[in-house]
Parts: structure tokens; sequence; C-alpha cells
């Protein structure tokens, strides 16, 4: 696992590339996460653009998480596809909250 003191540089640094502006609630979700070394990233109950969820879904690439709360954060099909394409290749995550979001993903 990476250190989590870069997750917050390496979040800007994908919105730099991506031409998308940082949301206010990933840098401070991030940020904390960084500060208490914890386990678990959440989200749970802030809205994340669809932006916001290609980025999020970049930075999951990394392992730099174990446990993942996306709850009630508004997803849509796409939003919710980017994030969980993002952790296809993430070999630390065990744990992934996404209820209570406006999705539908059929398995097809």
């Amino acid at each position: 696992m990476k250190s989590p003191e870069r997750v917050l540089s390496l979040y800007q640094k994908i919105c730099a590339e991506k031409n998308v502006s940082t949301q206010e609630c990933i840098i401070e979700q991030l940020a904390a996460f960084a500060r208490k070394s914890s386990e678990l990233l959440s989200f749970r109950g802030y809205s994340l653009t669809l932006d916001s969820c290609a980025v999020l879904g970049e930075l999951l690439h990394s392992d730099n998480f174990a446990a993942l709360d996306f709850s009630d954060c508004v997803l849509t099909d796409e939003g919710a596809k980017l994030i969980i394409n993002g952790l296809i290749n993430n070999k630390t995550v065990h744990t992934l909250n996404l209820k209570v979001n406006d999705f539908m993903i059929r398995l097809s």
C-alpha cells in the first residue's frame, strides 16, 4: 500500500491532467484519510459529479485504500461504472459500500 499522504497530491494531479476542477468534499475526505492513516475512505452523503467519479476511478487504480464508502452519493449508472472500473486491478480494497444511490447497473 502506498503512502496515504500522496493520495491528495495524486488526486490533484489527475484532476489537472483531465482538466477537471477539484471537488472540495473530495479534498476534505482525502486529507482526513491521510491524517488518520485510516483504512476507510468515505464520501458518504456527498454528491459526486460525473467528472469527480472519473477522477476517483483513476485514483482507485492505486492500492491506497482498503475500504470505500460511496453510500448516498447520488451516483448514476455512469458514475458507478467509472468508480467500479477503477477497482478492477486494485488488490487492496476489501469493502465497498454503494448503498442508497441512483443507479441500476445490469450485469449481462
